[in-house]
Parts: C-alpha cells; structure tokens; sequence
C-alpha cells in the first residue's frame, strides 16, 4: 500500500510539472464521460427502456406500403400514411385492435 501512494504522488507531481498536458488528459477524460453520457441517456430512453403503455409488445405500427392515391394523407408522407376517413373507419371498427392513435412527424422549420 505504501508503494501505491508513492506511485500517486509521483503521478501528481508529474501532472503539476506540466499545466499543458494535465489540462489536454482532463479534457479527453471529460469529453469522453459526457459522450458516453449522452449516449448512454439516448440508448436508454429509445432501446432499453420500455414504452409507458400496459403491453408495449403488443403494439403495431400500421402503414400504407404502396398504392395510396395522390393527396389522400393528412401528414405530409402519402406514401406511407392513411387518410383521416380511413383512420376514422378503422377506429370505429374494433374488432382486430383495443384502440388505435395517429401521429404526425414534425417538420424542421427553415
């Protein structure tokens, strides 16, 4: 144990003796916890984490593959989504889903 000290003492003497790279070693450790951090924040929420809904596995994600007529999305991707009356015939008929939401993707302003 007493060697280990010595070892640390060294270490922070050699740290003080040069200001340059004891600021470049504290700036990579800091930049790399705060990336791992952040990204470790991201996986979290997005993969580990389970949706707030009683059976998130029994959730599906409804879409039009392909054939949807020119102008009948509301969301802005008619390739993709289905019309408000479609929507709305699909809620009203309950007999496949408990209940069923639309969303719409944001767009960025420019």
């Amino acid at each position: 144990m007493p060697i280990l000290w010595q070892e640390l003492r060294y270490a922070l003497r050699q740290l003080l003796n040069s200001p340059w790279f004891t600021l470049t070693v504290v700036c990579t450790l800091a930049l790399g916890i705060g990336a791992n951090t952040a990204v470790f924040s991201v996986m979290n929420a997005v993969l580990l984490k389970g949706l707030p809904v009683p059976n998130p596995q029994e959730l599906v994600y409804l879409h039009v593959p392909t054939g949807q007529p020119k102008g009948a999305s509301n969301t802005g991707d008619s390739t993709t989504s289905f019309s408000e009356p479609v929507f709305e015939d699909l809620r009203r008929d309950q007999r496949a889903f408990a209940d069923l939401i639309a969303f719409a993707q944001g767009r960025a302003s420019s």
